[in-house]
């Protein structure tokens, strides 16, 4: 026999086939590791002989965008449900799939498909083949782990197999209306245009897996509508207080068009949910047919599928949800219950989808302070309600503020910080609109400075007594702006002025009315030398616990 993973081996083909010819029937012949998409591409061209489910057809079309292929997406919906979660050893597979190490995540599944079929699943070679395209990824990004990721992945592949016995035996394309619930509901997977690119961030910051695909009901447009959505999460244990904190920040957010998210639990997040709801039935604002306005829109994040959508007291909350534009999502197949260990791992996800992230109210030993958690190492901005120190459900947000984990918001008026800009109605076209321009990145980020008045006060008028008219860059200035912003009442550490900058690039508000960011931001070390700068100046100044804050004109000193 050859030993390499790589090479065919029709014998024992045969022979596995005879041992299990339930399995085996769909591969008679031998064929490469892109059968299923041989297989499905051609039965899709004849479709006289056809017999996918009309149902599951949208669930899989995604509502007629223009859709990744569907093999693909099929492929990771089925390694997802093998996978029964995050998995960091079926995520590092898929990736060394899509950086060559096989034939995408179709191959990974036909790989699994043909090993289950063997004498002994779990040690033949199409188990050795995935644990050699696995071990060379990893060679390449994590050698140290080298020795760990092989033991690893023979635990998982046992765990796969398992799953996959589970998998019913149907021809390919009837299993699209098997993992989707009869087309109940839609799979997004990361290359469609409504994929949340804020969700590839777990990746990359938090080195976490980013879930395969995405299942949903209701609108899969919702998650892309907004660039700043902002998670408002707390405790179950809701009291009148944190009801009141919740759904004044709840209305402030979805008045202002972004995106509410939170996990549909009863207390905080029931209540962060009515309150966006609320927020859009009562806007007034005017739409045109073409507006995909997202004001009081709102994404409910599961923690098991959702054949299991729960507490049972909130269905009329989902359906509420669903009239209203909003969306239903989890990363696991419908029929995944929700166990607790699956709480946490959801949190990420909400976490992930935000670009701030809002607790209530919450104890000690709370869900929400899992969220804050992963939304410090995603770098999102973390903001908490404190509350009384005598009331248990306020010691978890109070703890947040007092460790320097999140900002306080001490009035209602503060959550114009959260989010400074109204949303403008995004189009679902994708056509620039006529009279837009694009300035270069010199016109951004000049090389010399510019003379700029900066005002002594929270006006920005620069005219005020006592202004000086000081020379800085653009740059400076753009940083002032968000400290005067964001400190007016409370001091700002420097992590979140970093990701409040980082956001303002990304949305292309830097410098107020700029139509595009430039291509390349400003380096850690420009940052921070402009930081200094300023401190120099005068205008601004670090606590002693070492936190920014402006000065204002009476206790400036000239430098």
């Amino acid at each position: 026999m050859n030993d390499d993973p790589r090479e065919g081996n029709t014998a024992r083909e045969a022979t596995d086939a005879k041992e299990h010819p339930h399995q085996a029937s769909q591969h008679d012949s031998p064929c490469s590791t892109s059968t299923i998409a041989v297989t499905m591409t051609s039965t899709a061209a004849t479709t006289a002989d056809t017999t996918v489910s009309e149902s599951a057809k949208p669930a899989l079309q995604q509502h007629d965008h223009a859709i990744p292929d569907m093999e693909d997406t099929l492929a990771r919906a089925l390694l997802s449900y093998c996978a029964d979660g995050p998995d960091p050893i079926m995520h590092n597979l898929v990736l060394a799939s899509m950086k060559g190490k096989m034939e995408g995540p179709a191959a990974i599944l036909d790989c699994l498909r043909r090993e289950y079929s063997c004498k002994t699943p779990g040690t033949g070679r199409y188990a050795q083949r995935l644990q050699h395209a696995f071990m060379e990824y990893l060679t390449e990004v994590e050698p140290s782990h080298i020795d760990t990721g092989r033991r690893s992945f023979t635990t998982r592949m046992d765990r796969w197999l398992v799953r996959y016995a589970q998998i019913p035996d149907l021809r390919d394309e009837d299993l699209h209306a098997w993992i989707t619930a009869g087309g109940k509901y839609w799979i997004l997977t990361p290359e469609h245009p409504h994929w949340p690119k804020l969700l590839n961030d777990l990746h990359l910051r938090a080195y976490v897996p980013v879930p395969l695909c995405l299942w949903g009901q209701g609108q899969s447009s919702t998650l892309a509508l907004c660039q700043q959505p902002v998670a408002i999460v707390g405790s179950r244990e809701l009291d009148d207080y944190g009801r009141q904190v919740t759904q004044a920040i709840a209305c402030a957010v979805g008045n202002a068009g972004h995106v509410v998210i939170s996990g549909v639990a009863i207390g905080a997040d029931a209540c962060a949910h009515h309150a966006a709801i609320s927020c859009r039935s009562g806007t007034s604002r005017k739409r045109r047919p073409d507006d995909a306005d997202s004001s009081g829109m709102t994404v409910a994040v599961f923690a098991g599928g959702l054949d299991h959508m729960g507490p049972a007291r909130n269905l009329e909350l989902f359906e509420a949800i669903l009239s209203s534009g909003g969306t239903l999502l989890s990363e696991l197949s419908p029929d995944t219950i929700p166990a607790a260990p699956r709480f946490l791992f959801r949190n990420r996800i909400i976490a992930a989808l935000a670009g701030s992230v809002v607790v209530t109210q919450a104890r000690v030993r709370s869900g929400a302070l899992n969220t804050a958690h992963w939304a410090d190492m995603l770098c999102r901005e973390v903001y908490a309600v404190p509350g009384m120190i005598t009331t248990p459900n306020n010691a978890g947000c109070n703890a947040l503020i007092r460790d320097h984990k999140a900002e306080s918001i001490l009035k209602p008026e503060e959550v114009a910080n959260l989010v400074p800009h109204r949303h403008e109605p995004m189009r679902r076209s994708s056509k620039k609109r006529a009279g837009t321009t694009s300035l270069p990145i010199g016109g951004l980020f000049p090389q010399q400075a510019t003379s700029t008045p900066v005002a002594d006060n929270h006006t920005g008028n620069g005219s005020e007594t006592g202004s000086t008219d000081t020379t800085f860059t653009p740059l400076q200035h753009s940083l002032l702006s968000i400290i005067r912003t964001a400190s007016s009442n409370r001091p700002l550490r420097v992590e979140t002025l970093l990701t409040m900058f980082n956001r303002r690039h990304t949305e292309g508000n830097l410098y107020g009315n700029t139509s595009s960011p430039p291509q390349t931001p400003p380096t850690i070390e420009q940052v921070l030398t402009a930081l200094g700068t300023l401190e120099i100046a005068g205008f601004i100044a670090y606590d002693n616990r070492g936190l920014l804050k402006t000065v204002t004109p009476g206790n400036r000193q000239s430098p």
